[in-house]
């Protein structure tokens, strides 16, 4: 039987004050001497708290999560996962049982039974929820893994006062296996699940919050990266969460529904609609950075109890265990948080560039063929896309920013009285250059990428008319044209650069300034002053202030014409998404055509017609028409040429089938949209022969060489050196004509 130690070492709650919220006892005696907390305090912070909160959050998230399909089979993991908690669970009740018993009422504190009870009941909470966890969601659960996670690390200074208390071994005991169980059961819900779906998954989504906020699931890419070249087909699945789909999806209904009301009166209508469909993403981001604020904080105040501590000398030791303990905890915290601040914007950003790039992409299959040829979508999602990411990373933490200014300054007065308006006045006046400066990048950039859209169009065109141009010896006048609009575009950017220098300067002075200022300020106070005397608590205190408040103090002077470049790269992609759309007149359905058809031009008994074009009138304008009252069929089976002379509409005719042109009369009815369609200027990309047959698809040789032979290339290939490795060049610049029309007339094996 267990019996009650009544030493000195071991005194009663009542006689060391642990019945007091404390949270640092008093008497040290009552711990050999060493620092620790109050038994209450510990109950309370350390585990109802806790428990209370798991308790909370556990029915929301088996509410999310209870009608989701499988994910993951049951493998022994899930078993072994359940025996644990049954274990832990058994601890638990004895431990109650045990501090239930009259022997021990003198050493239980006013929340023993109930620490202890809530204690049982998160157990029983886990034992529900993590079966469910497992089977229904493909990342280990984060709930979970984060109170088992914190609830550890705080159970084993639970243990250590349980142990000093030296009152009877039975419940120091239990409560230590008690916490190796928990230990075991940490481990297992990180572990990563096998068993899931046969797709490939990338391990950022099956990856536990501690590799997630370790960045572990890089781990392999990067020691692959290491041994050899990556490929594309060697990087990670992207995200589901992040995938194109999803996000263009959510930015067309926001565009959609806020786009008739504002966008024709705001030119910042896409930002906003953009801001709206990605509010969760960017909002999340803050949950790290207000917590990078409070670990931030916590920096002066540790300095100066440890310059407190140092100068002082009598304090006792057990004080300077807890400072290497807070200092530990805190910088750990500041790690953390900005890993995950990062990472989170990051995605944000990432959901950002898919969004834009979407809309562009989407947009550019909306368009007439003739809106895109004078358009340049390639600038929009080369430059402008990439130059609103790149700006937005320094605006997206604009409120936080705001936050810890506000936080610093106000503890700086604390320390250095009036003086703490020095780094606000320098803040003030750089900012309000800045806002000068800010109003003059929008134009320049503007003039900038007008020039850089310009040369890229007149390049594109050169690269794709070489041969002609050689022919006809303009080679000379066609580089000193494409110089000339490079050196235009460079003279207007170093317009633009200039700005940007006097920007970073205006960043930088800040950071530099500030607390130069501030200390001189602080100086000439205490010179006058006779009840003020510095000391090196007050001066480094105010130095690590001023470091915290220096960071978000640049990255906001330098918000303002950031958030200015991006808004204007934002207002082009968002000019070109209001680019007047085609027009699609095809009937997709014969029985859904024109009721009016004449019975001649119905499909005879003999071939089932695909096309019937009746009484048309087309062209490319509506004051300018090509095709005038034409009535045609074309059947299924049956080859039809079209020949006339230059002018008389045959290329109209196959737009117009396209559904491309303006059809002013007349009805155009398919049996299908899905029309195959050499154009006259072959689309090809700067890559391989092969890259340009097999496209995204996966290659199939048998099915490779049969296209090749099938379009009477394959003999070409062969005298070319590099075989079907060869690079076409832009436009096909490397192949001859009729060689470009046999490349693109690969069949598509779907």
């Amino acid at each position: 039987m267990a019996t009650i130690n009544m030493n000195v070492s071991g005194p009663f709650p009542s006689l060391c004050s642990d019945d007091s919220i404390g949270p640092v006892l008093q008497n040290p005696a009552c711990r050999d001497h060493g620092f620790d907390f109050t038994l209450l305090f510990e109950e309370t912070a350390f585990a109802i708290i806790p428990a209370v909160l798991l308790l909370c959050a556990a029915p929301l998230r088996f509410r999310s999560i209870y009608r989701r399909p499988d994910a993951v089979r049951w493998p022994p993991l899930c078993r072994i996962k359940l025996a644990n908690i049954a274990i832990l669970g058994l601890l638990d009740l004895t431990l109650l049982a045990l501090w239930a018993l009259p022997r021990y009422a003198a050493l239980r504190t006013r929340t023993t039974i109930a620490a202890t009870a809530l204690d049982l009941a998160a157990v029983i909470v886990i034992g529900g929820l993590s079966p469910l966890e497992h089977s229904k969601s493909l990342r280990p659960s984060t709930i979970l893994s984060v109170y088992l996670f914190f609830t550890t690390i705080l159970d084993v200074a639970r243990a250590r006062t349980e142990w000093l208390l030296s009152t009877s071994s039975a419940i120091p005991a239990v409560f230590t296996t008690a916490l190796a169980a928990k230990v075991s059961l940490l481990v297992l819900e990180g572990m990563t699940k096998a068993g899931h779906t046969d797709r490939i998954i990338s391990p950022e989504t099956t990856s536990s919050i501690y590799g997630l906020s370790s960045f572990a699931w890089l781990n392999p890419l990067i020691y692959l990266g290491s041994k050899t070249n990556l490929t594309e087909q060697s990087l990670y699945p992207i995200d589901d969460k992040i995938s194109s789909k999803l996000i263009q999806a959510k930015l067309n209904k926001q565009w959609k529904s806020g786009h008739l009301q504002v966008s024709k009166q705001s030119e910042n209508a896409l930002a906003w609609a953009i801001l709206r469909a990605l509010r969760i993403p960017i909002a999340v981001t803050m949950i790290p950075r207000l917590a990078l604020i409070g670990f931030s904080i916590a920096q002066p105040f540790l300095i100066q109890r440890a310059i407190v501590f140092v100068e002082v000398g009598t304090t006792p030791v057990r004080y300077g265990y807890g400072l290497i303990g807070a200092f530990g905890v805190t910088y750990l915290g500041i790690a953390v948080s900005t890993a995950w601040y990062e990472y989170l914007t990051a995605r944000a950003l990432a959901m950002i560039r898919a969004s834009l790039i979407g809309i562009i992409y989407q947009s550019t299959l909306d368009m007439t063929t003739e809106a895109v040829q004078t358009a340049s979508p390639v600038s929009l999602m080369g430059a402008d896309v990439e130059r609103v990411i790149a700006r937005l990373r320094w605006v997206i933490s604009t409120a936080p920013n705001i936050l810890q200014v506000a936080i610093a300054i106000w503890l700086l007065g604390t320390h250095l009285g009036p003086v703490c308006i020095a780094p606000v006045l320098v803040v003030l006046i750089l900012a309000y250059l800045s806002s000068k400066v800010g109003k003059t990048i929008r134009p320049r950039q503007q003039r900038w990428m007008q020039a850089v859209r310009k040369r890229v169009a007149m390049t594109t065109d050169v690269l794709g008319t070489t041969k002609g141009m050689k022919m006809l010896g303009f080679t000379t006048l066609i580089t000193d044209l494409v110089q000339s609009a490079r050196h235009y575009e460079l003279d207007e950017s170093k317009k633009f650069r200039s700005v940007q220098i006097v920007n970073i300067t205006l960043g930088n002075a800040a950071n530099m300034l500030s607390p130069v200022v501030t200390l001189i300020g602080y100086g000439i106070i205490v010179h006058y002053s006779s009840d003020k005397v510095p000391t090196a608590t007050t001066i480094f205190s105010s130095l690590s202030l001023l470091s915290i408040l220096m960071g978000p103090v640049d990255e906001l002077v330098a918000a303002v014409p950031n958030l200015a470049m991006a808004l204007e790269s934002c207002t082009r992609i968002q000019q070109y998404v209001d680019v007047k759309k085609r027009l699609d007149f095809r009937t997709a359905s014969l029985e859904r055509a024109d009721r009016r058809v004449e019975s001649h031009l119905r499909p005879s008994a003999s071939g089932r017609d695909t096309i019937h074009i009746e009484a048309v009138t087309a062209g490319w304008s509506t004051d300018k028409t090509v095709i005038h009252d034409l009535t045609i069929q074309m059947s299924a089976g049956t080859l039809t040429i079209v020949v006339g002379p230059s002018g008389s509409g045959k290329s109209t005719l196959l737009q117009v089938l396209l559904g491309e042109g303006i059809v002013q009369n007349g009805t155009v009815a398919l049996t299908s949209h899905d029309i195959a369609y050499c154009d006259q200027t072959p689309f090809l990309t700067n890559r391989s022969i092969r890259d340009n047959v097999v496209g995204f698809r996966d290659f199939d040789e048998a099915w490779y060489h049969a296209c090749l032979s099938a379009c009477a290339i394959d003999t070409d290939i062969e005298h070319l050196l590099h075989g079907d490795e060869t690079l076409v060049g832009s436009k096909g610049v490397a192949l001859s004509g009729g060689q470009k029309q046999r490349l693109v007339w690969e069949p598509n094996p779907q």
